[in-house]
């Protein structure tokens, strides 16, 4: 993982999102913990930033506030069409960004925008197919 993240900065990568940290809630076939996601959570964010990066996280809600330390910004998706974006606001708090992404169609914007604008997170719609369809926010309900 650090050859991984020493690509992405010799790349001119800006940024990493590390997602998919929650081993210890998954079938993984290892005996992991939720100490154990938090330990290679917090260092891969520290190869991060020792290599210039800013480093996001995606992650399970039950490791959220544990990350807001170390975390430039945070990652939900569908928090907001399952009401369960409160996780996020350690970061909202802490004047870190939280970016949403929701799956549907432009259709959705004016409910799905109305409600990231309230929490203050930005949003992005995209289609389960993840093709280059993006619907937006206007910027009066984009979040910060």
């Amino acid at each position: 993982m650090a050859a991984r993240l020493q690509l992405a900065s010799t790349s001119g990568c800006d940024a990493v999102e590390l997602s998919s940290l929650q081993a210890h809630s998954e079938d993984s076939g290892f005996a992991l913990t939720r100490a154990d996601d938090l330990d290679y959570a917090r260092w891969l964010l520290a190869e991060c930033h020792k290599r210039g990066l800013s480093a996001g996280v995606s992650t399970s809600e039950d490791l959220v506030a544990s990350l807001v330390a170390e975390g430039d910004w945070g990652v939900a998706a569908e928090c907001l069409s399952t009401d369960d974006c409160q996780a996020w606001q350690p970061f909202s708090a802490a004047n870190k960004a939280v970016f949403v992404v929701e799956y549907g169609s432009s259709s959705d914007a004016p409910t799905l925008c109305s409600k990231a604008a309230r929490l203050g997170y930005s949003l992005a719609i995209k289609r389960r197919a993840l093709d280059a369809f993006r619907a937006g926010c206007p910027a009066s309900d984009a979040g910060p």
